[in-house]
């Protein structure tokens, strides 16, 4: 090649070279394909067919979500909040549907502690980490966890005193930070410092994540997570407390504050509530052999329109 050549862009002929490769890997693909299809036709439908399955068992999942949108909007017309929880989850078994069947529980969201209360706008909330140990204690689990909890979600390094920030994690293998956030999802805790797998298990029937502060409704709460909310309570005081609700609803703090033991010394208004807005919806979704589990966390808006799916996953 002469020098003087050398740099020069390619020319037409070698662009078409380049198109003619390209062309032919086209049709070498197209080629394999068609053959795929020609020689194994019976393992192509199967594959068709369990696509179609699965397809129809997320609709149906799906289907149900929107349900239990119904169930708490028609819950809610009438009354000045929801009655969903009070008497335990909305359960429905083994519901029918064209070749399979569907499975749906629904309950009050805010019948748990919030973890993410613990932080407000990035920086700690003393009396909801003083609740969550309360909790744990009442769960016979380390209170330090509290303290774990706060450095995952607080937006800052500082570790707490029994706490754990990035310079930890990342001490690990695999390394990671602290996420110095929201919790999005209880299963996060297993990432946290000192949360073993049977700490999780005992916890997470009385814990919950939410997107904003959202407090607990002592309607639908289960005692141990009354107690947490006022000091001096005792777990016996709270079963009570739970028995009594069964016969009287609380529809104004006021009400709640008149019925609470002597053993209680500080009350705050905004320690607890009486209502709700987020519900939880769990669904098992069967179609043929495939199965589904999804579940959505539903906000009640206005009473008037349906509840707004805030998220939804399978699981």
């Amino acid at each position: 090649m002469n020098t003087r050549d050398r740099g020069k862009p390619l020319q037409t002929g070698g662009r078409r070279g380049i198109a003619m490769v390209t062309a032919v890997m086209v049709v070498s693909v197209a080629a394999g394909i068609a053959a795929y299809l020609i020689v194994n036709p019976e393992r192509w439908g199967r594959q068709a067919a369990n696509l179609a399955v699965i397809a129809q068992a997320e609709v149906t999942a799906r289907a149900a979500v929107d349900w239990g949108r119904q169930i708490v909007h028609d819950n809610t017309m009438g009354f000045s909040s929801s009655r969903i929880g009070e008497n335990g989850p909305v359960a429905i078994d083994t519901f029918p549907v064209d070749d399979g069947s569907l499975t749906l529980l629904l309950d009050d969201a805010q019948g748990k502690f919030n973890l993410n209360n613990m932080v407000k706008q990035g920086k700690k909330s003393d009396r909801d980490i003083l609740a969550f140990k309360r909790l744990l204690a009442t769960l016979v689990l380390p209170t330090d966890l509290a303290d774990t909890v706060v450095d995952w979600i607080d937006d800052d390094e500082q570790k707490n005193p029994n706490g754990a920030e990035s310079e930890y994690y990342l001490g690990l293998k695999p390394p990671y930070r602290a996420a110095n956030r929201q919790m999005g999802d209880i299963g996060e805790l297993a990432a946290v410092k000192g949360f073993k797998p049977e700490y999780i298990k005992t916890l997470a029937p009385h814990v919950t994540v939410l997107p904003e502060r959202a407090l607990v409704n002592v309607n639908t709460a289960e005692a141990p997570v009354v107690k947490s909310l006022f000091k001096g309570m005792t777990l016996s005081d709270a079963e009570n407390f739970v028995s009594l609700r069964k016969a009287v609803r609380f529809s104004t703090i006021a009400s709640v504050r008149g019925r609470l033991p002597r053993s209680v010394t500080e009350v705050l208004d905004d320690d607890f509530t009486v209502d709700s807005k987020y519900f939880s919806v769990k669904v098992v979704s069967t179609f043929k052999h495939a199965k589904i589990r999804a579940e959505a966390l539903l906000r009640l808006g206005d009473k008037n329109l349906w509840p707004i799916v805030a998220w939804y996953r399978t699981t």
